[in-house]
Protein backbone atom coordinates (compact mmCIF):
# COMPACT_ATOMS: atom_id res chain seq x y z
CA UNK A 1 0.00 0.00 0.00
CA UNK A 2 1.46 3.34 -1.03
CA UNK A 3 1.93 6.23 1.43
CA UNK A 4 -0.72 8.21 -0.45
CA UNK A 5 -3.21 5.35 -0.16
CA UNK A 6 -2.39 5.11 3.53
CA UNK A 7 -3.13 8.79 3.89
CA UNK A 8 -6.48 8.32 2.17
CA UNK A 9 -7.42 5.60 4.62
CA UNK A 10 -6.86 7.68 7.71
CA UNK A 11 -10.03 9.72 7.82
CA UNK A 12 -12.19 6.65 8.39
CA UNK A 13 -9.99 5.39 11.18
CA UNK A 14 -11.90 7.79 13.40
CA UNK A 15 -14.95 5.63 12.90
CA UNK A 16 -13.28 2.23 13.22
CA UNK A 17 -10.97 1.96 16.17
CA UNK A 18 -12.34 1.86 19.67
CA UNK A 19 -12.03 4.90 21.84
CA UNK A 20 -10.48 5.56 25.22
CA UNK A 21 -12.64 8.55 26.17
CA UNK A 22 -15.63 8.87 23.81
CA UNK A 23 -17.86 5.88 24.37
CA UNK A 24 -21.35 6.23 22.82
CA UNK A 25 -22.47 7.67 19.45
CA UNK A 26 -24.15 10.87 20.60
CA UNK A 27 -23.13 14.53 20.39
CA UNK A 28 -25.16 17.22 22.17
CA UNK A 29 -24.15 20.78 23.03
CA UNK A 30 -25.26 22.50 26.21
CA UNK A 31 -27.74 24.75 24.38
CA UNK A 32 -29.51 21.66 23.06
CA UNK A 33 -29.94 20.30 26.59
CA UNK A 34 -30.99 23.25 28.76
CA UNK A 35 -34.69 23.53 29.55
CA UNK A 36 -37.17 21.73 31.81
CA UNK A 37 -36.65 17.99 32.07
CA UNK A 38 -39.47 15.73 33.24
CA UNK A 39 -37.67 12.89 35.03
CA UNK A 40 -39.32 9.64 36.05
CA UNK A 41 -37.56 8.22 39.13
CA UNK A 42 -38.18 4.85 40.76
CA UNK A 43 -38.59 4.05 44.41
CA UNK A 44 -35.31 2.81 45.95
CA UNK A 45 -34.07 -0.45 44.45
CA UNK A 46 -33.17 -3.35 46.74
CA UNK A 47 -30.09 -4.94 45.14
CA UNK A 48 -26.94 -3.98 43.26
CA UNK A 49 -28.25 -5.98 40.28
CA UNK A 50 -31.35 -3.80 40.15
CA UNK A 51 -29.15 -0.68 40.31
CA UNK A 52 -27.74 -1.65 36.89
CA UNK A 53 -31.12 -0.25 35.73
CA UNK A 54 -31.27 -2.56 32.71
CA UNK A 55 -27.70 -1.97 31.53
CA UNK A 56 -25.00 -4.60 31.10
CA UNK A 57 -21.82 -4.90 33.22
CA UNK A 58 -19.93 -3.20 31.66
CA UNK A 59 -22.43 -1.51 29.39
CA UNK A 60 -22.72 -1.99 25.63
CA UNK A 61 -23.82 0.98 23.56
CA UNK A 62 -26.35 -1.16 21.64
CA UNK A 63 -28.15 -2.56 24.72
CA UNK A 64 -30.50 0.40 25.11
CA UNK A 65 -31.41 0.30 21.43
CA UNK A 66 -31.95 -3.44 21.25
CA UNK A 67 -34.19 -3.34 24.34
CA UNK A 68 -36.25 -0.37 23.15
CA UNK A 69 -35.37 1.93 26.05
CA UNK A 70 -37.73 4.93 26.17
CA UNK A 71 -39.56 7.18 28.63
CA UNK A 72 -42.74 5.19 28.15
CA UNK A 73 -41.05 1.77 28.40
CA UNK A 74 -37.74 2.15 30.27
CA UNK A 75 -35.45 -0.88 30.32
CA UNK A 76 -35.29 -0.86 34.11
CA UNK A 77 -38.94 -1.97 34.11
CA UNK A 78 -38.31 -5.00 31.90
CA UNK A 79 -37.69 -7.31 34.87
CA UNK A 80 -39.03 -5.29 37.81
CA UNK A 81 -42.03 -3.09 38.40
CA UNK A 82 -41.46 0.01 40.49
CA UNK A 83 -43.50 2.81 41.91
CA UNK A 84 -42.25 5.94 40.15
CA UNK A 85 -42.32 9.65 40.92
CA UNK A 86 -41.94 12.48 38.42
CA UNK A 87 -39.55 15.33 39.05
CA UNK A 88 -39.25 18.49 36.97
CA UNK A 89 -35.63 19.59 36.74
CA UNK A 90 -35.01 23.01 35.22
CA UNK A 91 -31.51 23.22 33.80
CA UNK A 92 -31.19 26.98 33.92
CA UNK A 93 -27.74 28.35 33.27
CA UNK A 94 -25.16 26.93 30.90
CA UNK A 95 -22.32 29.07 32.31
CA UNK A 96 -23.04 28.73 36.02
CA UNK A 97 -24.54 25.22 35.97
CA UNK A 98 -27.62 26.06 38.06
CA UNK A 99 -30.69 23.84 38.32
CA UNK A 100 -34.06 23.94 40.07
CA UNK A 101 -35.40 20.52 41.05
CA UNK A 102 -39.15 20.25 41.66
CA UNK A 103 -40.62 16.98 42.95
CA UNK A 104 -44.15 16.80 41.59
CA UNK A 105 -45.51 14.03 43.83
CA UNK A 106 -44.75 11.93 46.88
CA UNK A 107 -43.57 12.80 50.40
CA UNK A 108 -40.79 15.12 49.21
CA UNK A 109 -43.02 17.27 47.00
CA UNK A 110 -41.56 20.76 46.55
CA UNK A 111 -38.66 22.62 44.89
CA UNK A 112 -34.98 22.93 45.80
CA UNK A 113 -31.92 24.43 44.14
CA UNK A 114 -29.11 22.32 42.75
CA UNK A 115 -26.38 22.22 40.12
CA UNK A 116 -25.83 20.38 36.88
CA UNK A 117 -23.20 19.78 34.23
CA UNK A 118 -22.68 17.95 30.98
CA UNK A 119 -20.54 14.84 30.83
CA UNK A 120 -18.58 15.76 27.71
CA UNK A 121 -21.27 15.79 25.01
CA UNK A 122 -23.03 12.61 26.08
CA UNK A 123 -24.76 12.82 29.45
CA UNK A 124 -26.20 15.03 32.20
CA UNK A 125 -25.28 14.97 35.89
CA UNK A 126 -27.63 16.81 38.26
CA UNK A 127 -26.80 17.33 41.94
CA UNK A 128 -29.59 18.18 44.38
CA UNK A 129 -29.27 18.41 48.17
CA UNK A 130 -30.79 14.91 48.39
CA UNK A 131 -29.39 12.93 45.47
CA UNK A 132 -27.20 12.84 42.36
CA UNK A 133 -28.71 11.99 38.97
CA UNK A 134 -26.89 10.64 35.91
CA UNK A 135 -28.60 10.20 32.53
CA UNK A 136 -27.08 9.55 29.09
CA UNK A 137 -28.64 11.35 26.14
CA UNK A 138 -30.38 9.32 23.49
CA UNK A 139 -29.24 8.29 20.03
CA UNK A 140 -30.83 6.14 17.34
CA UNK A 141 -29.75 4.29 14.25
CA UNK A 142 -30.72 6.17 11.10
CA UNK A 143 -33.56 4.49 9.18
CA UNK A 144 -31.37 3.69 6.19
CA UNK A 145 -28.95 1.70 8.37
CA UNK A 146 -31.41 -0.21 10.58
CA UNK A 147 -31.06 -3.40 8.56
CA UNK A 148 -27.29 -3.34 9.00
CA UNK A 149 -25.74 -5.54 11.70
CA UNK A 150 -23.98 -2.98 13.90
CA UNK A 151 -21.78 -4.33 16.66
CA UNK A 152 -19.35 -1.45 17.02
CA UNK A 153 -19.27 2.27 16.36
CA UNK A 154 -17.57 1.75 13.01
CA UNK A 155 -19.28 4.82 11.60
CA UNK A 156 -20.80 7.61 13.68
CA UNK A 157 -22.88 8.66 10.69
CA UNK A 158 -25.02 5.57 11.25
CA UNK A 159 -26.57 7.38 14.22
CA UNK A 160 -28.75 10.38 15.05
CA UNK A 161 -28.45 12.28 18.34
CA UNK A 162 -31.71 12.94 20.23
CA UNK A 163 -30.68 15.68 22.62
CA UNK A 164 -34.07 16.20 24.32
CA UNK A 165 -34.39 12.59 25.49
CA UNK A 166 -32.40 10.40 27.85
CA UNK A 167 -31.86 6.69 28.22
CA UNK A 168 -32.42 4.93 31.54
CA UNK A 169 -30.04 6.31 34.15
CA UNK A 170 -29.39 6.36 37.87
CA UNK A 171 -30.20 8.39 40.98
CA UNK A 172 -28.47 7.89 44.31
CA UNK A 173 -28.17 9.52 47.71
CA UNK A 174 -24.58 8.27 48.01
CA UNK A 175 -22.76 5.40 49.69
CA UNK A 176 -25.06 2.78 51.19
CA UNK A 177 -28.08 5.10 51.16
CA UNK A 178 -31.08 4.84 48.85
CA UNK A 179 -30.61 4.66 45.10
CA UNK A 180 -32.70 3.86 42.06
CA UNK A 181 -33.29 4.26 38.33
CA UNK A 182 -34.44 7.25 36.29
CA UNK A 183 -35.24 8.37 32.76
CA UNK A 184 -36.03 11.85 31.41
CA UNK A 185 -37.25 13.99 28.55
CA UNK A 186 -36.95 17.71 27.94
CA UNK A 187 -40.52 19.06 27.92
CA UNK A 188 -39.50 22.69 27.40
CA UNK A 189 -36.23 22.91 25.49
CA UNK A 190 -34.72 26.36 24.94
CA UNK A 191 -34.15 25.46 21.31
CA UNK A 192 -36.41 23.44 19.04
CA UNK A 193 -36.02 19.70 19.39
CA UNK A 194 -33.23 18.48 17.13
CA UNK A 195 -32.48 15.21 15.48
CA UNK A 196 -29.06 15.42 13.94
CA UNK A 197 -26.26 13.18 12.83
CA UNK A 198 -23.93 11.94 15.53
CA UNK A 199 -21.03 12.39 13.11
CA UNK A 200 -19.41 15.70 13.98
CA UNK A 201 -17.84 17.95 11.40
CA UNK A 202 -16.47 21.44 11.28
CA UNK A 203 -17.33 23.08 7.97
CA UNK A 204 -17.13 26.76 8.74
CA UNK A 205 -14.41 27.44 6.20
CA UNK A 206 -13.95 26.37 2.60
CA UNK A 207 -10.86 24.44 3.54
CA UNK A 208 -11.45 22.11 6.46
CA UNK A 209 -8.44 20.40 7.96
CA UNK A 210 -8.86 17.35 10.17
CA UNK A 211 -5.96 15.35 11.55
CA UNK A 212 -6.00 11.57 11.82
CA UNK A 213 -3.30 9.37 13.41
CA UNK A 214 -0.90 9.94 10.56
CA UNK A 215 2.16 9.94 12.79
CA UNK A 216 1.54 6.26 13.31
CA UNK A 217 2.46 5.61 9.70
CA UNK A 218 5.79 5.59 7.94
CA UNK A 219 5.13 8.36 5.46
CA UNK A 220 7.63 10.44 3.57
CA UNK A 221 7.82 14.02 4.78
CA UNK A 222 6.83 15.25 1.33
CA UNK A 223 3.55 13.29 1.67
CA UNK A 224 3.01 14.50 5.21
CA UNK A 225 3.20 18.27 4.98
CA UNK A 226 0.22 19.11 2.79
CA UNK A 227 -0.84 22.56 3.86
CA UNK A 228 -0.03 25.39 6.20
CA UNK A 229 -3.13 26.59 7.94
CA UNK A 230 -2.82 29.53 10.34
CA UNK A 231 -0.33 27.53 12.27
CA UNK A 232 3.14 28.98 11.86
CA UNK A 233 5.37 25.93 11.53
CA UNK A 234 2.69 23.53 12.75
CA UNK A 235 1.76 20.90 10.19
CA UNK A 236 -1.76 20.55 8.82
CA UNK A 237 -3.06 17.55 6.93
CA UNK A 238 -5.90 16.81 4.56
CA UNK A 239 -7.38 13.33 4.52
CA UNK A 240 -9.80 11.53 2.22
CA UNK A 241 -11.89 8.35 2.53
CA UNK A 242 -11.58 4.85 1.16
CA UNK A 243 -13.41 1.51 1.42
CA UNK A 244 -14.17 -0.01 4.82
CA UNK A 245 -12.51 -3.31 3.89
CA UNK A 246 -9.24 -1.59 3.08
CA UNK A 247 -9.29 0.24 6.37
CA UNK A 248 -9.98 -2.86 8.42
CA UNK A 249 -7.05 -4.62 6.75
CA UNK A 250 -4.92 -1.55 7.33
CA UNK A 251 -5.85 -1.45 11.03
CA UNK A 252 -4.86 -5.07 11.56
CA UNK A 253 -1.35 -4.51 10.21
CA UNK A 254 1.51 -4.04 12.66
CA UNK A 255 2.07 -0.50 13.88
CA UNK A 256 5.49 0.99 13.14
CA UNK A 257 7.28 4.05 14.43
CA UNK A 258 7.28 7.05 12.11
CA UNK A 259 10.95 8.03 11.91
CA UNK A 260 10.09 10.90 9.55
CA UNK A 261 7.90 12.52 12.19
CA UNK A 262 10.57 12.07 14.87
CA UNK A 263 13.17 13.75 12.66
CA UNK A 264 10.77 16.58 11.85
CA UNK A 265 10.11 17.27 15.55
CA UNK A 266 13.76 17.11 16.59
CA UNK A 267 14.92 19.33 13.71
CA UNK A 268 12.56 22.13 14.79
CA UNK A 269 12.53 24.11 18.01
CA UNK A 270 9.26 22.90 19.49
CA UNK A 271 10.55 22.76 23.07
CA UNK A 272 10.49 18.97 23.34
CA UNK A 273 12.18 15.95 21.86
CA UNK A 274 10.88 12.74 20.32
CA UNK A 275 12.52 9.32 20.27
CA UNK A 276 11.64 5.91 18.87
CA UNK A 277 12.39 4.28 22.24
CA UNK A 278 9.32 5.96 23.71
CA UNK A 279 7.25 3.78 21.41
CA UNK A 280 8.66 0.49 22.73
CA UNK A 281 5.50 -0.03 24.71
CA UNK A 282 3.60 -0.38 21.41
CA UNK A 283 5.95 -2.98 19.93
CA UNK A 284 4.14 -5.88 18.29
CA UNK A 285 0.76 -4.18 18.43
CA UNK A 286 -1.53 -3.67 15.49
CA UNK A 287 -2.52 -0.17 14.48
CA UNK A 288 -5.99 -0.87 15.90
CA UNK A 289 -4.54 -1.70 19.34
CA UNK A 290 -2.31 1.37 19.40
CA UNK A 291 -5.14 3.67 18.34
CA UNK A 292 -7.27 2.19 21.12
CA UNK A 293 -4.67 3.26 23.69
CA UNK A 294 -4.67 6.84 22.46
CA UNK A 295 -8.38 7.27 22.01
CA UNK A 296 -10.40 8.17 18.99
CA UNK A 297 -10.60 11.43 17.09
CA UNK A 298 -14.11 12.78 16.79
CA UNK A 299 -15.61 15.14 14.24
CA UNK A 300 -17.74 18.16 15.00
CA UNK A 301 -21.31 18.63 13.99
CA UNK A 302 -22.21 21.69 11.97
CA UNK A 303 -25.89 22.45 12.39
CA UNK A 304 -25.89 25.61 10.28
CA UNK A 305 -28.85 24.45 8.22
CA UNK A 306 -30.91 24.29 11.40
CA UNK A 307 -29.97 27.72 12.66
CA UNK A 308 -26.93 26.93 14.79
CA UNK A 309 -23.46 27.90 13.64
CA UNK A 310 -20.43 26.08 14.97
CA UNK A 311 -17.12 27.77 14.49
CA UNK A 312 -13.49 27.41 15.42
CA UNK A 313 -12.10 29.44 18.31
CA UNK A 314 -8.56 29.97 19.50
CA UNK A 315 -8.01 29.01 23.12
CA UNK A 316 -5.14 31.26 24.12
CA UNK A 317 -5.87 31.56 27.83
CA UNK A 318 -8.30 30.17 30.37
CA UNK A 319 -9.97 33.55 30.92
CA UNK A 320 -11.15 33.72 27.30
CA UNK A 321 -13.61 30.88 27.84
CA UNK A 322 -15.26 31.12 31.21
CA UNK A 323 -14.94 34.80 32.01
CA UNK A 324 -16.47 35.83 28.70
CA UNK A 325 -19.54 33.77 29.57
CA UNK A 326 -20.16 36.03 32.56
CA UNK A 327 -22.36 38.91 31.47
CA UNK A 328 -21.87 41.03 34.57
CA UNK A 329 -18.59 42.98 34.47
CA UNK A 330 -18.31 43.02 38.26
CA UNK A 331 -18.62 39.25 38.36
CA UNK A 332 -15.89 38.95 35.74
CA UNK A 333 -13.54 41.21 37.67
CA UNK A 334 -14.17 39.43 40.96
CA UNK A 335 -13.59 36.02 39.42
CA UNK A 336 -10.37 37.14 37.75
CA UNK A 337 -9.21 38.66 41.06
CA UNK A 338 -10.00 35.40 42.88
CA UNK A 339 -8.01 33.33 40.41
CA UNK A 340 -5.03 35.68 40.49
CA UNK A 341 -5.07 35.62 44.29
CA UNK A 342 -4.99 31.82 44.36
CA UNK A 343 -2.18 31.57 41.80
CA UNK A 344 -0.08 34.09 43.74
CA UNK A 345 -0.33 31.92 46.85
CA UNK A 346 0.67 28.73 45.04
CA UNK A 347 4.33 27.62 45.09
CA UNK A 348 6.24 27.97 41.82
CA UNK A 349 6.82 24.23 41.78
CA UNK A 350 4.92 21.38 43.39
CA UNK A 351 4.55 17.66 42.79
CA UNK A 352 3.12 14.76 44.78
CA UNK A 353 6.24 12.82 43.76
CA UNK A 354 7.95 14.47 46.72
CA UNK A 355 5.41 16.56 48.64
CA UNK A 356 6.38 18.00 52.01
CA UNK A 357 5.09 15.95 54.92
CA UNK A 358 4.39 12.82 52.85
CA UNK A 359 6.47 9.77 52.02
CA UNK A 360 7.36 9.22 48.37
CA UNK A 361 5.41 5.96 48.41
CA UNK A 362 2.24 8.03 48.55
CA UNK A 363 2.52 7.78 44.76
CA UNK A 364 1.80 4.68 42.69
CA UNK A 365 3.96 3.17 39.92
CA UNK A 366 3.35 3.88 36.24
CA UNK A 367 1.19 1.21 34.57
CA UNK A 368 0.77 0.07 30.99
CA UNK A 369 -2.89 -0.07 30.01
CA UNK A 370 -2.12 -2.29 27.02
CA UNK A 371 -4.56 -2.40 24.13
CA UNK A 372 -7.59 -1.92 26.40
CA UNK A 373 -9.22 1.51 26.07
CA UNK A 374 -9.04 1.90 29.84
CA UNK A 375 -7.29 5.26 30.16
CA UNK A 376 -10.32 6.86 31.87
CA UNK A 377 -10.33 4.16 34.56
CA UNK A 378 -6.54 4.09 34.95
CA UNK A 379 -6.30 7.86 35.45
CA UNK A 380 -9.33 8.31 37.72
CA UNK A 381 -8.84 5.20 39.88
CA UNK A 382 -5.11 5.96 40.23
CA UNK A 383 -5.95 9.51 41.32
CA UNK A 384 -8.57 8.13 43.73
CA UNK A 385 -6.01 5.74 45.24
CA UNK A 386 -3.51 8.53 45.90
CA UNK A 387 -6.21 10.91 47.15
CA UNK A 388 -7.49 8.29 49.58
CA UNK A 389 -3.94 7.78 50.90
CA UNK A 390 -3.51 11.54 51.34
CA UNK A 391 -6.90 12.00 53.04
CA UNK A 392 -6.14 9.20 55.53
CA UNK A 393 -2.38 9.74 55.80
CA UNK A 394 -2.40 10.78 59.44
CA UNK A 395 -5.20 8.43 60.49
CA UNK A 396 -4.74 5.27 62.51
CA UNK A 397 -5.90 3.08 59.65
CA UNK A 398 -3.01 0.77 58.89
CA UNK A 399 -4.11 0.25 55.28
CA UNK A 400 -4.46 3.92 54.43
CA UNK A 401 -0.93 4.37 53.04
CA UNK A 402 -0.93 1.19 50.98
CA UNK A 403 -4.48 0.89 49.67
CA UNK A 404 -4.71 0.32 45.90
CA UNK A 405 -8.15 0.53 44.33
CA UNK A 406 -9.09 -1.88 41.55
CA UNK A 407 -9.14 -0.60 38.00
CA UNK A 408 -10.38 -3.98 36.73
CA UNK A 409 -13.49 -3.86 38.90
CA UNK A 410 -14.43 -0.43 37.55
CA UNK A 411 -13.80 -1.62 33.99
CA UNK A 412 -15.83 -4.80 34.28
CA UNK A 413 -18.58 -4.00 36.78
CA UNK A 414 -19.75 -0.44 36.05
CA UNK A 415 -23.03 -0.16 34.10
CA UNK A 416 -22.28 3.52 33.49
CA UNK A 417 -19.15 3.00 31.34
CA UNK A 418 -18.24 0.70 28.47
CA UNK A 419 -15.24 -1.17 29.89
CA UNK A 420 -12.36 -1.39 27.42
CA UNK A 421 -14.51 0.43 24.88
CA UNK A 422 -14.29 3.73 26.75
CA UNK A 423 -15.73 5.91 29.48
CA UNK A 424 -15.21 9.12 31.46
CA UNK A 425 -13.33 9.99 34.66
CA UNK A 426 -16.26 11.93 36.13
CA UNK A 427 -18.52 8.90 35.72
CA UNK A 428 -15.90 6.86 37.58
CA UNK A 429 -16.37 9.53 40.26
CA UNK A 430 -20.11 8.80 40.24
CA UNK A 431 -19.25 5.11 40.66
CA UNK A 432 -16.87 5.84 43.55
CA UNK A 433 -19.49 7.85 45.43
CA UNK A 434 -22.57 5.77 44.78
CA UNK A 435 -21.34 2.19 44.24
CA UNK A 436 -17.93 2.35 45.89
CA UNK A 437 -14.43 1.22 44.99
CA UNK A 438 -12.85 -2.06 46.10
CA UNK A 439 -9.19 -2.83 46.60
CA UNK A 440 -7.07 -4.58 44.01
CA UNK A 441 -6.44 -7.59 46.27
CA UNK A 442 -10.20 -8.23 46.60
CA UNK A 443 -10.95 -7.80 42.91
CA UNK A 444 -11.51 -10.89 40.73
CA UNK A 445 -8.88 -11.70 38.12
CA UNK A 446 -10.90 -10.59 35.12
CA UNK A 447 -8.01 -11.41 32.77
CA UNK A 448 -8.20 -15.07 33.79
CA UNK A 449 -9.81 -17.68 31.55
CA UNK A 450 -11.55 -19.10 34.59
CA UNK A 451 -15.13 -17.86 34.29
CA UNK A 452 -15.71 -18.48 37.99
CA UNK A 453 -13.33 -15.64 38.77
CA UNK A 454 -15.07 -13.11 36.56
CA UNK A 455 -18.21 -12.43 38.61
CA UNK A 456 -18.47 -8.91 40.01
CA UNK A 457 -18.08 -9.30 43.76
CA UNK A 458 -20.54 -7.87 46.25
CA UNK A 459 -18.81 -9.06 49.44
CA UNK A 460 -15.71 -6.85 49.18
CA UNK A 461 -15.34 -3.85 51.47
CA UNK A 462 -16.49 -0.76 49.60
CA UNK A 463 -14.66 2.56 49.89
CA UNK A 464 -17.06 5.41 49.17
CA UNK A 465 -15.99 8.85 48.00
CA UNK A 466 -17.64 11.81 49.70
CA UNK A 467 -18.05 13.58 46.39
CA UNK A 468 -16.83 13.96 42.81
CA UNK A 469 -16.90 16.93 40.50
CA UNK A 470 -15.24 18.84 37.72
CA UNK A 471 -12.66 20.93 39.54
CA UNK A 472 -14.29 24.20 38.50
CA UNK A 473 -17.83 22.94 39.07
CA UNK A 474 -18.97 22.05 35.56
CA UNK A 475 -17.66 20.98 32.18
CA UNK A 476 -15.57 23.47 30.17
CA UNK A 477 -15.29 25.98 33.04
CA UNK A 478 -11.53 26.18 32.81
CA UNK A 479 -9.63 27.55 35.81
CA UNK A 480 -5.92 26.87 36.17
CA UNK A 481 -5.99 28.42 39.64
CA UNK A 482 -8.66 25.99 40.84
CA UNK A 483 -6.76 23.07 39.35
CA UNK A 484 -3.58 24.03 41.22
CA UNK A 485 -5.53 24.58 44.44
CA UNK A 486 -7.27 21.21 44.22
CA UNK A 487 -4.06 19.32 43.39
CA UNK A 488 -2.06 20.72 46.30
CA UNK A 489 -4.96 20.41 48.77
CA UNK A 490 -6.26 16.95 47.89
CA UNK A 491 -3.99 15.17 45.42
CA UNK A 492 -3.62 14.42 41.70
CA UNK A 493 -6.55 14.97 39.34
CA UNK A 494 -7.66 13.09 36.24
CA UNK A 495 -7.88 15.15 33.07
CA UNK A 496 -9.10 14.45 29.55
CA UNK A 497 -6.74 15.39 26.71
CA UNK A 498 -6.62 15.15 22.95
CA UNK A 499 -3.87 12.56 22.48
CA UNK A 500 -2.41 13.91 19.27
CA UNK A 501 -0.27 11.69 17.09
CA UNK A 502 3.07 13.16 18.16
CA UNK A 503 2.44 12.20 21.79
CA UNK A 504 3.22 8.57 20.99
CA UNK A 505 6.90 9.41 20.37
CA UNK A 506 7.36 12.06 23.12
CA UNK A 507 10.56 11.67 25.13
CA UNK A 508 11.26 14.84 27.12
CA UNK A 509 10.58 18.58 27.37
CA UNK A 510 7.34 20.58 27.46
CA UNK A 511 5.01 18.94 24.97
CA UNK A 512 2.96 20.94 22.50
CA UNK A 513 1.12 19.65 19.46
CA UNK A 514 3.00 20.23 16.20
CA UNK A 515 0.28 18.93 13.88
CA UNK A 516 -2.59 21.34 13.38
CA UNK A 517 -5.84 19.98 14.79
CA UNK A 518 -8.82 22.33 14.66
CA UNK A 519 -11.24 20.49 16.89
CA UNK A 520 -12.41 23.33 19.11
CA UNK A 521 -15.89 24.75 18.62
CA UNK A 522 -18.35 27.14 20.16
CA UNK A 523 -21.94 27.85 19.32
CA UNK A 524 -22.37 31.44 18.24
CA UNK A 525 -25.92 31.42 19.63
CA UNK A 526 -25.17 30.69 23.27
CA UNK A 527 -21.38 30.49 23.28
CA UNK A 528 -21.47 26.87 24.37
CA UNK A 529 -17.93 25.60 24.51
CA UNK A 530 -16.98 22.10 23.37
CA UNK A 531 -13.58 20.64 22.66
CA UNK A 532 -12.44 17.24 21.48
CA UNK A 533 -10.74 14.92 23.97
CA UNK A 534 -9.65 11.33 23.32
CA UNK A 535 -7.46 10.19 26.23
CA UNK A 536 -7.27 10.53 30.02
CA UNK A 537 -4.16 11.12 32.13
CA UNK A 538 -3.36 12.34 35.64
CA UNK A 539 -1.77 15.65 36.70
CA UNK A 540 0.47 15.19 39.74
CA UNK A 541 1.90 18.72 39.99
CA UNK A 542 3.47 21.62 38.14
CA UNK A 543 6.60 23.68 37.64
CA UNK A 544 6.97 27.31 36.58
CA UNK A 545 5.65 26.78 33.05
CA UNK A 546 4.09 23.34 32.81
CA UNK A 547 1.91 20.62 34.27
CA UNK A 548 3.61 17.39 35.35
CA UNK A 549 1.49 14.58 33.93
CA UNK A 550 1.43 10.82 34.50
CA UNK A 551 0.41 8.63 31.56
CA UNK A 552 -0.67 4.97 31.42
CA UNK A 553 1.52 3.82 28.51
CA UNK A 554 4.17 2.15 30.66
CA UNK A 555 7.46 3.41 32.20
CA UNK A 556 9.42 3.06 28.94
CA UNK A 557 7.28 5.74 27.30
CA UNK A 558 8.20 9.42 27.64
CA UNK A 559 10.09 10.55 30.74
CA UNK A 560 9.72 7.34 32.77
CA UNK A 561 6.02 7.29 31.99
CA UNK A 562 5.49 11.03 32.62
CA UNK A 563 5.37 14.10 30.40
CA UNK A 564 5.05 17.85 30.77
CA UNK A 565 2.41 20.10 29.21
CA UNK A 566 2.50 23.87 28.98
CA UNK A 567 0.31 25.34 31.70
CA UNK A 568 -2.35 28.03 31.23
CA UNK A 569 -3.00 27.68 27.49
CA UNK A 570 -5.21 24.58 27.47
CA UNK A 571 -2.66 22.61 25.46
CA UNK A 572 -4.33 19.53 23.94
CA UNK A 573 -7.42 20.39 26.04
CA UNK A 574 -5.72 19.54 29.36
CA UNK A 575 -7.54 22.32 31.23
CA UNK A 576 -11.00 21.67 29.80
CA UNK A 577 -12.32 18.77 31.91
CA UNK A 578 -10.30 18.34 35.14
CA UNK A 579 -12.05 15.81 37.39
CA UNK A 580 -11.60 15.21 41.11
CA UNK A 581 -12.79 12.53 43.54
CA UNK A 582 -12.94 13.64 47.18
CA UNK A 583 -12.47 11.54 50.30
CA UNK A 584 -12.95 14.39 52.76
CA UNK A 585 -16.27 15.94 53.75
CA UNK A 586 -17.26 19.16 51.99
CA UNK A 587 -14.09 18.90 49.84
CA UNK A 588 -12.09 19.94 52.89
CA UNK A 589 -8.31 20.14 52.16
CA UNK A 590 -6.57 16.87 53.02
CA UNK A 591 -3.06 18.33 52.84
CA UNK A 592 -2.48 20.44 55.94
CA UNK A 593 0.62 21.95 54.31
CA UNK A 594 -1.36 23.50 51.46
CA UNK A 595 -1.40 27.32 51.24
CA UNK A 596 -4.35 29.04 52.90
CA UNK A 597 -6.43 30.64 50.15
CA UNK A 598 -9.55 31.31 52.22
CA UNK A 599 -9.14 35.07 51.85
CA UNK A 600 -9.29 34.75 48.06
Amino acid sequence: MSPVTEMLLLVLLNCLFTQCIADIPVHCLIEEVIGIWRVKMTEPVKTSEEFACGHELPDNFMTVLQNGDSYETPIFEKSHKYQTFEHDIHLISESEGLATICILSGPRKGCVNGTWTMVYDEAIIVKSPDYDLLMFLQYEIKPEFRNRHITSMENLDYFNSLCTLSFSGWWSEGGTKDKGCAIGRNISPVEKAKIHSSEMRMEGEKSTFMVSPSSLLQLQSRDRVRHRHRSGNRMSLVNAASEDSEIKTFLDEEWKVDIGLINYINSNNFGWTAHKDSAKTFAGMSRREVFKMGGRHRYHYNNADKGTTLEKVDVSHEVSITLNQMKDETTKKNELKRRQCIEEKMPKQFTWQGAQGFDKDIMTPVVDQGSCGSCYAEASVDAATIRYRIAHYNSHESESRSVVFSVDEVLNCAPQNQGCDGGYPDIVGFYAKHIGLITKDCSPNFSSNDDNKKECKTDCKRYYAHDFDYVSGSAWKVSVADMMKDIIENGPIAVAVDATDELFVYQSGVFNAVIEDSDVIVSSTHKSFWEKTTHAVMIVGWDEISWIVKNSWGPSWGDNGYFRLKRGVNEIAVEALPTAIYFTESKRPANKNAPDVSEC
